[in-house]
């Protein structure tokens, strides 16, 4: 073998070697390559799937928080359809109270009809009660000038008579006077309401007396006729009533 030939194989063995070395190299940085890129895929999966824990985290609070919001919304229904029902009943009911305003309206107005009448029916009342106090002030006037006298004494519509100072009253009960027993009887005891007497009235002194002044008084018939006149201890006496023993005069008071 020739020297060149030697040296030639040298050649083709160390540019062989050379191809081997280069490939060899070129692999090991096509892996390095393939193993970053490993490593970096492996890094996006595990962010992915800690990013699908955190969404699978997020979706479950997102189920937990639905229910509760489904469930706060059949409350809501629930309460919105009491709130309903009681709105209704509340409006059923105002009705109802609004047609017993209207009632009472009409009731307050016919009541105010009447008070209006029954204050034209007072005024009238009234003004009659008037006329009547003012025929009874002039009757009274005309009565309380009674004329004329019994034995010397004038005779008086109210005022008391004094004829003596042994004068019959309620504490004595009895005195005698002028030849007769005398006592009194009440008309707040024997009110003597078929008694004919006119012009009745209580006296100042208590004495029941007729409209010319007379003291009316009972007595026996015997004694003294009905209508007779007879003095008195207290004044002039008229005989309407009867009832007496013979020779009583018993007096019509109102004490």
């Amino acid at each position: 073998m020739s020297r060149k030939t030697v040296v030639a194989l040298l050649l083709l063995m160390v540019v062989s070697l050379g191809c081997i070395i280069g490939s060899m190299l070129l692999n090991l940085k096509q892996t390095k390559e393939y193993r970053d890129k490993i490593n970096e895929l492996t890094k996006k999966v595990e962010t992915l799937e800690k990013s699908y824990i955190e969404t699978a985290n997020l979706y479950n609070e997102l189920e937990v928080n639905y229910d509760k919001l489904e469930n706060t919304n059949t409350d809501l229904v629930e309460q919105i359809n009491e709130l309903t029902n009681e709105n209704t009943a509340l409006q059923e009911n105002n009705d109802t109270k609004q047609e017993q305003i209207e009632k009472n309206k009409e009731t307050i107005e016919q009541k105010n009809k009447e008070i209006e009448q029954l204050k034209v029916d007072l005024k009238n009342a009234e003004a009659r009660k008037k006329e009547r106090e003012a025929a009874a002030a002039k009757e009274k006037a005309a009565a309380l000038s009674v004329s004329g006298s019994f034995q010397g004494v004038q005779l008086q519509y109210s005022k008391a008579y004094n004829v003596t100072d042994n004068k019959l009253t309620a504490t004595k009960g009895v005195v005698y006077y002028n030849g007769h027993k005398e006592c009194y009887y009440t008309q707040t005891l024997l009110p003597g309401k078929g008694l004919y007497l006119p012009g009745r009235h209580v006296a100042e002194d208590g004495t029941i007396r007729d409209g010319d002044g007379y003291i009316c008084v009972a007595a026996d018939l015997k004694f003294l006729p009905r209508y007779s006149t007879v003095m008195t201890s207290l004044g002039p006496g008229k005989v309407y009533d009867t009832g007496c023993r013979y020779g009583t005069v018993d007096i019509y008071t109102d004490w």
